[in-house]
């Protein structure tokens, strides 16, 4: 449980360097551990890593999450 909390504490860190606004922390952090496929091109992902944080960089709204190849072609 302490694991957890302090993976949910960094993520939120992190999203937050990143320019990542949302009003929906919980629900976007749960959605994100628990997605199994790119939201584009449906790659399964074997490890949490390759899980990215698509996001508008001006605005910093969360749009999907996405596998490496298809956020870099988002940019």
């Amino acid at each position: 449980m302490e694991l957890l909390k302090r993976h949910k504490s960094d993520k939120r860190d992190s999203w937050k360097r990143a320019g990542l606004i949302t009003n929906n922390f919980e629900g976007i952090y749960l959605w994100s551990i628990n997605c199994e496929q790119c939201e584009v091109c449906n790659k399964t992902f074997t490890e949490l890593h390759d899980r990215q944080m698509d996001h508008n960089h001006k605005t910093g709204e969360f749009r999907d999450i996405l596998c490496q190849k298809c956020n870099g072609r988002r940019a």
